[in-house]
């Protein structure tokens, strides 16, 4: 069994880890549609994955934020790292609006 370190440890790294797997996934994503014609089904994809990646990440969010005030020894380390998924608000908004421009 875990001790509170390690969950703490592991909850402070997951916000890293989600983000950079949600940016990576969808730059793929949004590479394959831009390069992909017209007709493919590639599109509808990247619009479901937009809106799972937003919802995804939002309830991440709040988990972590939650999560922060029950391990108060690294609260400042997992608020600091759940910020990091907030920047991957504008780039979905970005990556909607390019999928949407080029459709």
């Amino acid at each position: 069994m875990k001790s509170d370190y390690q969950t703490a440890e592991i909850l402070a790294l997951a916000p890293l880890f989600l983000a950079g797997a949600s940016f990576a996934i969808g730059t793929v994503l949004l590479l394959l549609c831009l390069v992909a014609n017209q007709e493919s089904n590639y599109y509808e994809l990247c619009f479901y994955y937009v809106g799972c990646s937003f919802c995804i990440n939002a309830v991440a969010f709040v988990g972590l934020m939650v999560s922060s005030f029950f391990y108060r020894s690294h609260q400042n380390q997992i608020i600091g790292n759940t910020m990091v998924l907030l920047i991957n608000i504008p780039v979905i908004i970005l990556y909607s609006y390019l999928l949407i421009l080029f459709t």
